[in-house]
């Protein structure tokens, strides 16, 4: 069995020998002043990057860690995976594509509604040797709606993986114990429903 100290959280020797009497087990250590757990502080307090602060909470034998810092922490990893799908979408078109976007679908909307409204940057891409104003302004709504759609489901999943990290940290059934181990393993996974 492995032992914690509660203040360092640090593992301990499994044992180790006192004079005549052999091997002893750290809470047994008369300097030990209690300082020792045989529970194990959650990994996620021992890990070497970032790790999430917790302390030994005597009166109830458990560790108790930041809630709050974790949850933000899975919820940054929930948008993170979010915008990465986002951004495999969006990256396949050129900077100036991107750029130019918002002005592209305004008139595009604009000429559909009313196709004598001016509409001066669709005007300068047909000069310029794009397709016919008409088939330009369809390839340009299609495309918008085909990335809202996945915009949106994903945008979506996104909020509704954040509010269950929520409800899980609110939720005064579970333990501190089991809110950790259920935000730790918690699904970040986001599906693509196109």
């Amino acid at each position: 069995m492995k032992y914690y100290n509660k203040e360092t959280r640090n593992e301990s020797v499994e044992f180790y020998r006192t004079g005549d009497w052999g091997l002893e087990r750290p809470d047994k250590w008369e300097n030990s002043n209690g300082n020792f757990t045989n529970i194990s502080p959650p990994d996620i307090s021992l890990r070497e990057k970032d790790p999430v602060p917790c302390d030994w909470n005597e009166e109830e034998s458990v560790w108790v860690v930041d809630l709050e810092i974790l949850k933000d922490e899975k919820t940054n990893e929930i948008t993170q995976k979010a915008e990465d799908i986002i951004n495999s979408y969006t990256s396949k078109y050129s900077q100036i594509e991107r750029d130019s976007w918002g002005i592209q679908l305004r008139e595009a909307k604009v000429f559909s509604v009313d196709n004598t409204m001016s509409t001066p940057f669709l005007d300068g891409m047909v000069e310029g040797g794009a397709k016919n104003k008409q088939e330009l302004v369809s390839a340009i709504l299609t495309k918008n709606a085909g990335f809202s759609a996945i915009l949106s489901n994903v945008l979506g999943q996104r909020v509704g993986k954040t509010d269950e990290i929520k409800k899980i940290v609110q939720n005064t059934d579970l333990s501190i114990a089991e809110k950790v181990d259920l935000i730790e393993n918690f699904n970040i996974d986001i599906e693509v429903i196109k």
